[in-house]
């Protein structure tokens, strides 16, 4: 089975954090990986010579994106952390007029991150899933994902192609997990605590079939996540 992992990076995000998930954020780059490519494919805002710009993508470049989706779609399995919330919702508001094919792709896509939350209840962070796999997991040099929108509208060109390289990390980092985790069987990662955590994974669900695992109790929890929360903007 090939995998086709895939991250976005945004031109803003709100000081509060506090995004209403209704306003558009604009997308600065994606990175896609495939489990059998040497290296990521990067897409992004860029001028006539290539160089990447401190804008967001515009509709064309973002077709660009969605055509290549579609032909890679039948020959990998396309994943994301966190795309079924939020990569594929922001994409979704800078490409209106697309909002089904975003929908379609996002329910029928794997996010392991979505499948933790619904074995457990609660969400888990990329790199921490990669570093209980033994992954080198996220780029650790001179940005995070708090930092990328600024970088990218504000920063050098020398900053953007940092950020160009944080989000094919991140690419390659969410197909790496699936890969050694259906080999595994398990993902592995830490609590905030310290303590070991798992749920299987033989065979990766996509985001739909994630709605048929029984929903575990977190009555303990103040204010828990629902799942809903996760897929309402699809109209499922």
């Amino acid at each position: 089975m090939k995998y086709l992992g895939f991250d976005i990076e945004v031109c803003s995000w709100p000081e509060d954090n506090n995004w209403d998930r209704k306003t558009p954020l604009g997308v600065s780059c994606i990175g896609l990986m495939g489990t059998d490519w040497d290296k990521p494919e990067v897409y992004y805002a860029s001028s006539c010579s290539g160089s990447p710009e401190p804008r967001a993508m515009n509709e064309l470049e973002l077709k660009h994106f969605v055509s290549d989706l579609v032909h890679y779609n039948d020959e990998y399995i396309i994943t994301s952390w966190n795309g079924l919330q939020f990569d594929f919702l922001v994409m979704a508001l800078d490409h209106p007029e697309e909002v089904r094919a975003y929908a379609y792709f996002a329910l029928n896509h794997i996010d392991p991150m979505f499948e933790i939350f619904c074995t457990k209840g609660w969400p888990v962070g990329l790199n921490a899933v990669a570093k209980g796999l033994g992954l080198p997991g996220k780029l650790s040099d001179g940005v995070s994902g708090a930092d990328a929108p600024k970088m990218w509208m504000e920063g050098t060109k020398e900053d953007r192609e940092l950020v160009l390289e944080y989000v094919g990390q991140d690419a390659k980092t969410t197909v790496d997990i699936v890969d050694v985790g259906t080999r595994l069987e398990k993902l592995y990662w830490r609590s905030k605590s310290g303590r070991w955590q798992q749920i299987p994974y033989k065979t990766p669900k996509t985001c739909e079939e994630c709605l048929q695992i029984p929903e575990p109790d977190n009555s303990w929890m103040t204010n828990p996540l629902t799942r809903k929360g996760f897929y309402d903007w699809t109209d499922l």
